[in-house]
């Protein structure tokens, strides 16, 4: 489509203008999380807006509204504003992608969407690649703008280290740390806009209203942090990257990395500088993509996964059969008869499922590695009261559901992590760690000199304070 034409399309969408807005609230975890519908087409698309979003906002904004006015027109648009932020419940500490994933289902279940194409932006990206994974049931397709895993582009890089896109990470926070507020800060992504002052003025209204200058920090700040490679293979949906070829925040080999590493993805390259455009010109030039994808899946087959992100738990009872022999048969039998019955009750009240016994110990599932660490910790202290001694291991990885089991190198790492396990301790992976960031969970690094039998690379292993 030429310039001319797009142009024309442009105008003719502000001509149709807006259809009004159905909000509403999703009860996450006693959290108010707000929603938004637009229409009611023949699929759902869920927008979880990135940069910090603001779902009452996005009539004014022009690089939101383009969304707003031409979804609509072939899906039903449901968008909403993620824990903390815009008119969402928040509370004092960073919101977790496990607060996220919670967030994002409460919503689809609380518009009576069973399954749903999910669209992130920029900051939203990894929660969509997390989402997918973890509930692959739920997700007929992920579309990802300026879309990224990790958002460095060398593999050893970190926001610790040296180097130009390091630097360039600090000085995106200080940015944010200075501007917030006053434009300074969003209008950098705005490409096209009348002039500065009009710019600015339309920006630092956004910002205002969707998050503090402290809170926007701490969030850019996740992002350094945040890498969910590693999950990118147990996204099974059909999955669109689109990105503008001169994104400075996001270069375009983050996005082409992802569309390479899940197992059906595609990368769409635009020629735009920026993120947004003043005029809608690069929104518009997404979404006849993003509708072309949207309109082509609309076919797709509705059978649940069996390939999905799980964190996978083992426990085990410490000295097992000296305990039994010292307190006879019947009483041994009574106390572990009683432990079990309060295990399922611990694990179900964190949205786990108990899979099996094994000998002395369980082994379990969970949505979320942060809920599944905190289990952990319950058994452990529990077992302590009942005079017995635990040890755990978790990790989080792919595992195959089957009807009444799972299987999967998830499951393999999880126990031999178990088995490295001391008496009373909690130990878990790096994956673990890495996806629970910013849930106030803290974690002592262990050293392990030998590789876990049956692998052939070494492990970082921690240790649950």
């Amino acid at each position: 489509m030429g310039p001319a034409s797009r142009a024309g399309l442009v105008r003719g969408a502000r001509l149709l203008g807006v259809i009004e807005p159905r909000f509403g609230y999703a009860d996450s975890g006693g959290l108010d999380i707000a929603y938004a519908v637009y229409g009611d087409g023949p699929v759902s698309v869920l927008v979880v807006t990135g940069m910090i979003g603001h779902i009452g906002m996005s009539e004014e904004v022009p690089w939101y509204r383009e969304v707003v006015e031409r979804v609509p027109g072939f899906a039903r648009l449901i968008m909403m504003d993620k824990r903390g932020e815009g008119l969402s419940d928040g509370h004092r500490g960073l919101a977790t992608y496990e607060d996220a994933i919670d967030d994002v289902r409460c919503v689809l279940d609380a518009v009576g969407s069973d399954r749903a194409v999910i669209l992130v932006g920029t900051d939203a990206c990894p929660l969509g690649i997390l989402f997918a994974a973890t509930h692959p049931d739920r997700v007929a397709g992920l579309v990802c703008r300026e879309g990224w895993a990790r958002p460095f582009v060398v593999a050893d890089e970190s926001i610790q280290s040296e180097g130009p896109r390091t630097e360039f990470m600090r000085q995106l926070l200080d940015l944010c740390r200075r501007e917030w507020g006053t434009g300074g800060f969003l209008s950098i992504t705005v490409d096209g806009a009348p002039d500065e002052k009009t710019l600015r003025s339309a920006a630092a209204r956004w910002e205002r209203s969707a998050a503090t200058p402290r809170r926007a920090e701490e969030r850019f700040w996740m992002i350094g942090h945040t890498d969910v490679r590693s999950v990118l293979p147990l996204v099974s949906c059909p999955t669109l990257m689109v990105h503008n070829r001169g994104d400075f925040g996001y270069p375009p080999e983050l996005g082409r990395f992802v569309a390479e590493h899940v197992a059906h993805g595609t990368f769409v390259e635009l020629p735009y500088d920026k993120i947004y455009s003043w005029n809608g010109e690069a929104e518009h030039a997404a979404l006849d993509h993003v509708e072309r994808f949207v309109r082509e899946e609309l076919g797709v087959g509705t059978a649940t996964a069996q390939r999905l992100l799980m964190t996978v738990l083992f426990t085990d009872i410490v000295d097992s059969t000296r305990t039994a022999r010292e307190a006879g048969d019947e009483a041994w039998r009574r106390r572990l008869n009683r432990f079990e019955t309060d295990t399922a009750m611990i694990i179900g009240r964190r949205r786990g499922t108990v899979i099996k016994t094994t000998g002395d110990g369980i082994m379990a599932t969970f949505d979320g590695p942060g809920r599944a660490v905190e289990a952990s910790v319950a058994l452990r202290d529990h077992a302590r009261s009942l005079g017995l001694e635990l040890r755990a291991g978790l990790h989080t990885g792919e595992i195959e559901r089957r009807t009444d089991d799972i299987s999967g190198l998830a499951v393999h790492l999880a126990s031999r992590v178990q088995s490295l396990a001391a008496p009373g301790e909690v130990v878990v992976s790096s994956t673990v760690v890495d996806l629970t960031i910013g849930s106030g969970l803290e974690y002592e690094p262990r050293v392990i000199e030998d590789d876990l039998k049956g692998f052939d690379r070494t492990f970082s292993l921690f240790t649950v304070c």
